[in-house]
């Protein structure tokens, strides 16, 4: 009776995904000679438990991509899942955690986080997403980057260093929204207060 209550306690584990009671219910079973069937059943329950939360969290984090599709790939060949199918979970959890990234990606190219564009728009290639969202962040995102530079140029050097890459990136944000004439006179003022600064 102990033993087969044993049994039942580990089917519940099995059943919640904890695949590693199966070795020593299966041992249990075969030393009793106790009816495996529910046994099968519940690895069976388990190891779709542990897919489905694979799965999940890749929707999650789409860093972990790699590390939970090796996961899944080991079980399906443990427990002889259908690996195509599988494949096709895994591709859609993926698809949904590039897709949250690049909401991400949206809202920080928008806060003036620029440097983020060349990410998002991978992901939106990728997966085909219609552009429209994308370039208005992007638009938004590049302006006040442009605006809130300028200020800062303008303050002079001690306020805002004018590195000759951000002044390209600059200039050319500048062209592309029409305030060349805004941001030469900024650099000007600055160059000004740089000479000014020197002993």
């Amino acid at each position: 009776m102990a033993d087969t209550e044993k049994l039942l306690q580990y089917i519940d584990r099995i059943e919640e995904g904890e695949l590693a009671c199966i070795a020593p219910a299966e041992k249990l079973a075969k030393e009793q000679g106790l009816n495996v069937r529910h046994l099968q059943e519940a690895v069976r329950t388990g190891v779709d438990k542990k897919v489905t939360l694979f799965l999940q969290k890749i929707k999650e984090k789409s860093e972990d991509i790699e590390v939970y599709t090796k996961l899944i790939e080991a079980l399906a060949r443990e427990y002889n899942l259908d690996l195509a199918e599988l494949e096709k979970g895994i591709k859609e959890a993926a698809k949904e955690a590039e897709v949250r990234k690049l909401n991400y990606y949206i809202n920080m190219i928008e806060n003036e986080n620029i440097h983020l564009i060349g990410k998002a728009k991978a992901i939106q290639k990728k997966y085909g997403i219609e552009s429209g969202i994308l370039d208005e962040a992007i638009r938004r995102g590049e302006y006040a980057y442009l605006l809130r530079s300028v200020k800062q140029i303008k303050k002079g050097p001690h306020f805002h260093p004018l590195l000759p890459r951000e002044e390209r990136i600059l200039r050319s944000l500048a062209k592309k929204h029409g305030h060349e004439i805004e941001l030469e006179g900024a650099i000007e003022c600055w160059r000004t207060l740089s000479c000014q600064s020197k002993p």
